[in-house]
């Protein structure tokens, strides 16, 4: 389900729709084996302070700390890797566990050939492949468990020989008193594992505790998150002045970046991240010039004057008191905060409205409709999109009454009283999952703009309940309640079978 949802996403749009290049000019870009400062992932499955310890040493890893660590799975995975590859009884089941490791390890460093063939695949040239360090930990962690069962009967001297060939590799990249420690009471668990069973799982629980315990302790932030984000007084009062209803908000240019106002609880129009709408990306980039891409995280926001903002219940933006003032906004300014100053549109529409006009245009047409509305309650159905009942003109209706009544993540709730049934407007993005209901009947819906929510509503009085459900929710929740119900089968049959 997640994949299904990455198809409209912007990085799959930019990255995937475009056309594969042929064999020759993959080929063609390899320049060597492996690229730049990449290289170094290969070595952060060896120690938990192989670039330094997080956060507090000096970094002589790849990029950033969160990403370079992010192939470390510990030093017990290591050795139980090496243990069990070593051991023939449990080289078949691990084999395939540790070469997927392997192959992500190869991925992150970004070995040129393997890179190449990967743009072949599709979907992987979206890919921030980088990421695959997450999924080589988890194989190393299952393999980890082979090599402790072979341990746990008498070892031969090839597992040993293994456990000490990994002890050796590690400490040699990064040779620090708690990597030998941990080492050492890996070591210890392993010695007396045949003979001493609990005595090797304290061990090994310390050993853990020296290698991972503190490891992540060091990733995890110490300070406070209002100390990190502190909602200034200015961002106090634009909450504070919005109050119970969902509305949004944006900066000018790139005076605060894309999505650095929702620690303050402010939804900011303007997305940063790679798996958002394309859809979404279209329209905000016809109308305010909008156009984030895998290169320009960044993006500057311009022309919120656009009626499209009234749709989106775009209620404030922040500027400079440098900046241009939208014509017809309310200034409001904080003493405390000379530099900044935020506008107030009187314009904006609720999260959920009556359109007072429908209009139709070709699908190719909705962005350039949109940077084009006269009037933020007007909504452009695609003409393909259109169902039979949908009438363009403008929507009658001037006694007709709706309401929010309440709301929560994923599920809103509607008074309505309507003289006929009509075409009701949300600013909430048209993703699979959605269901309108009204009084326990389903409601049919349409895209506005090709991307937002829209359904029709009857008439008379009426609760209507938008509530998203995750496509693909219910069959993974079927799967995994009987993917439990067979482990516990097989437990207790396990049980049985010994006693």
């Amino acid at each position: 389900p997640f994949y299904l949802e990455t198809r409209e996403s912007q990085r799959f749009a930019e990255l995937v729709a475009a056309p594969v290049p042929r064999a020759a000019g993959i080929w063609t870009q390899v320049t060597g084996w492996f690229s730049g400062a990449h290289l170094a992932y290969l070595r952060s499955p060896l120690g938990p302070e192989v670039f330094g310890r997080p956060y507090f040493g000096t970094f002589t890893g790849p990029f950033n700390w969160v990403g370079a660590e992010s192939g470390y799975a510990g030093l017990a995975a290591l050795a139980g890797t090496a243990v069990a590859l070593a051991a023939a009884a449990a080289r078949r089941r691990a084999l395939p566990f540790a070469l997927f490791a392997g192959f992500a390890l190869l991925a992150a460093a970004r070995f040129e050939p393997l890179v190449a063939t990967l743009a072949w695949i599709p979907g992987a040239r979206a890919m921030a492949i980088e990421r695959l360090l997450l999924p080589g930990t988890l194989a190393l962690a299952v393999a980890v468990a082979l090599g402790a069962q072979a341990l746990a009967r008498r070892p031969r001297r090839a597992l040993w020989i293994a456990f000490a060939a990994a002890a050796a590799v590690s400490l040699g990249a990064a040779a620090t008193p708690r990597t030998l420690a941990a080492w050492l009471l890996l070591a210890a668990a392993a010695a007396v594992a045949p003979r001493r069973r609990t005595l090797a799982a304290l061990a090994l629980v310390a050993a853990l505790v020296v290698d991972l315990g503190l490891f992540s302790r060091d990733l995890v932030p110490a300070g406070f998150a209002r100390q990190l984000y502190p909602k200034s007084p200015l961002l106090a009062e634009l909450a504070r002045r919005g109050g119970d209803e969902p509305f949004r908000v944006a900066a000018l240019g790139t005076e605060a970046y894309p999505a650095t106002l929702a620690p303050a609880g402010l939804e900011d129009l303007r997305v940063h991240d790679p798996l958002a709408d394309q859809r979404y990306l279209d329209l905000t980039g016809a109308a305010f010039d909008f156009h984030p891409t895998t290169s320009l995280y960044f993006a500057p926001f311009a022309r919120p004057e656009r009626r499209f903002a009234d749709f989106l219940g775009l209620r404030f933006l922040l500027a400079r008191p440098v900046d241009d003032a939208p014509v017809g906004w309310e200034p409001i300014r904080a003493p405390a905060e000379p530099g900044w100053v935020a506008y107030e549109n009187p314009r904006a529409a609720p999260r959920v409205f009556l359109p007072v006009a429908v209009a139709l245009a070709a699908r190719a047409e909705l962005p350039e409709r949109a940077a084009a509305l006269d009037d933020g309650r007007t909504v452009v159905v695609a003409t393909e999109q259109a169902p039979p009942w949908l009438v363009a003109g403008v929507v009658p209706g001037g006694e007709d009454r709706i309401r929010l009544v309440a709301r929560r993540n994923g599920r809103l709730e509607l008074d309505l009283r309507l003289a006929a049934s009509r075409a009701v407007a949300t600013s909430l993005l048209e993703w699979e999952g959605w269901r309108a209901e009204a009084d326990g009947r389903a409601l049919e819906t349409l895209p506005l703009f090709g991307a937002f929510l829209g359904f029709r509503a009857p008439a008379g009085e009426s609760r209507v309940v938008l509530a998203y459900r995750p496509p693909g929710f219910a069959a993974g929740a079927a799967v995994s309640a009987a993917a439990g119900a067979l482990l516990l089968g097989a437990a207790v049959a396990s049980r049985r079978r010994r006693s």
